[in-house]
This record gives C-alpha cells, sequence and structure tokens, in this order.
C-alpha cells in the first residue's frame, strides 16, 4: 500500500449495508441493476426531456428517486461510488501481500536447502565417526590379543587394520 492504510473495516461496513449480491444489469426497455433474487438494486427514473435520475431502495426496501437527497443515504449508492476507490486499493494490497508471500517463500527455500546441505553434512560426519569408531574398536581388539600374547602390535597390522576400513595415511611435507 501506499502511505495511505487500507480501511478494512470502514469497506466492510459499506460492504455489508449494501444490498447482496451478485448484482448484474438488465436492460428489458429500462435499464436497472438488480441482484439474484431478482431485487432491483438500482434504477433510473425520467428527468425531464434527456434526462434521468438514479432511483435507489431506501431503509424501507422502497425504491426511491435520489435525485434530490443525500445519495449517500443510500448504502447501495456508497458502495457504488466507493468501489472506485477501494476495488484498486484492495487490489494494489493483495498484490503487496502476493509479493511479500513469494518472498518469504523464496527466504524459507533458502533455509530449507541450507538446513538439508548441514544434514547431508551431518549425516556424513556420523557416517565417518562410527568408521572411526570401527576402526578404532579393531586396533584395540588386535592390540589386546597382541597383548595377551606378550607380542607388540607391528605397524603392518596397524596398516591393514587401516586399510580394511578405508583410512589412508596422510603425507605431511
Amino acid at each position: 500500500m501506499s502511505d495511505e492504510t487500507l480501511d478494512l473495516e470502514a469497506i466492510r461496513k459499506i460492504t455489508d449495508a449494501a444490498t447482496p449480491g451478485p448484482w448484474s444489469w438488465r436492460n428489458t426497455g429500462a435499464v436497472y441493476l438488480h441482484c439474484e433474487h431478482t431485487r432491483i438494486v438500482m434504477a433510473f427514473s425520467r428527468m425531464g426531456m434527456q434526462g434521468a435520475q438514479p432511483a435507489f431502495r431506501d431503509s424501507g426496501g422502497l425504491l426511491r428517486d435520489a435525485g434530490r437527497e443525500n445519495i449517500y443515504d443510500y448504502p447501495d449508492a456508497k458502495f457504488i461510488a466507493h468501489a472506485r476507490t477501494d476495488v484498486p486499493a484492495l487490489i494494489a494490497e493483495v498484490e503487496r501481500l502476493r509479493a511479500e508471500l513469494d518472498a518469504t517463500l523464496l527466504n524459507s527455500s533458502a533455509y530449507c536447502d541450507q538446513a538439508n546441505e548441514a544434514h547431508t553434512r551431518a549425516e556424513k560426519a556420523e557416517a565417518e565417526r562410527d568408521r572411526l569408531r570401527a576402526f578404532a574398536d579393531a586396533v584395540f581388539t588386535q592390540a589386546d590379543y597382541h597383548t595377551s600374547c606378550e607380542d607388540s602390535m607391528q605397524p603392518s597390522e596397524v596398516a591393514v587394520l587401516a586399510a580394511e576400513h578405508g583410512i589412508t595415511r596422510t603425507q605431511e611435507d
């Protein structure tokens, strides 16, 4: 939205006071706007030889010419007049909210990708830990065997165990 705040409560009051819709135009010799149940929302009355004035339902439900009265006293007239301002404002707000939602979804998607990458790294780290534990267990088992035989474990035996567990010796420069 712009600097103005969208007054949803005011729009809701105007909408709730108007005749329920849907509305549609009819032209059967006389042009009028009616609602779903054939109730006339707005009609036109001749005014002079070439003019017309709108007629709206009053609070008692009677169709009255509005030409000489405050047209905003008729809820349907007020609704029609506000539609030109309210509808574009509501569309702009929907577009703003959709853009905000898209940005939020894009950010959450990036966070999900990061979380998935972290999870994959954690699984790899756990697998490496398990592999090193198995190697350490094998070394200790062999060391215990050699201790019981009063024999020492040879470096070649350690190298064989390491190779069996996928552990390679790194060369230092």
